[in-house]
């Protein structure tokens, strides 16, 4: 399955800014690697719960790669300045292409947090994920995160929160059924 085929693209104005909401696709790998580097530290943090540095060749091909069905990716880009860095990512992966549950990991950069474009960009992964089978997304969070929480409450309900210690929990949330 390739998960961008057909695939809608979402443009839409943040700030007077058009941004498109689209499928990740490999050739975002440098793209990817230069929006890490523009996270500010306390960013890298929340998303990856230590510093992290610049993504191996490795992780590069794993996270820009996509089949719907085990890891599906959502990209916010600026479709009027090619080959600029990604200005957000959300993707959800799962064990095996029956599990129905995935784990959840979103990043919004600096800029442009706190504008919707989380939200939009959860909501859409989650209708997405709910197409392949998935009633339950996973995300392990820094404790005192509200955004974060905030965010996986707009796609569902809380189901369980677990202390893994570190200051980190895994929440597991129950995604909404799609809208009739």
């Amino acid at each position: 399955m390739d998960p961008g085929a057909g695939e809608e693209f979402t443009e839409w104005s943040v700030a007077g800014t058009a941004v498109r909401i689209r499928p990740i696709v490999p050739d975002d790998a440098a793209r990817l690697a230069t929006g890490l580097a523009r996270l500010s530290p306390e960013a890298r943090f929340a998303r990856f719960h230590y510093a992290k540095g610049a993504f191996s060749a490795g992780e590069l091909r794993r996270l820009t790669w996509s089949d719907g069905v085990l890891q599906y990716a959502l990209v916010a880009d600026l479709p009027r300045e090619p080959g600029a860095p990604l200005v957000a990512v959300a993707r959800w992966v799962r064990d095996a292409p029956e599990a129905d549950t995935a784990e959840v990991a979103y990043v919004t950069g600096d800029g442009w947090q706190r504008r919707g474009l989380g939200r939009a960009l959860i909501r859409r992964l989650a209708a997405q994920a709910r197409c392949a089978g998935i009633a339950r997304f996973r995300a392990e969070v820094i404790v005192g995160n509200t955004a974060a929480v905030k965010l996986l409450e707009s796609v569902g309900a809380p189901e369980q929160e677990t202390d893994l210690g570190s200051g980190v929990a895994e929440l597991v949330y129950r995604l909404e059924p799609a809208a009739e």
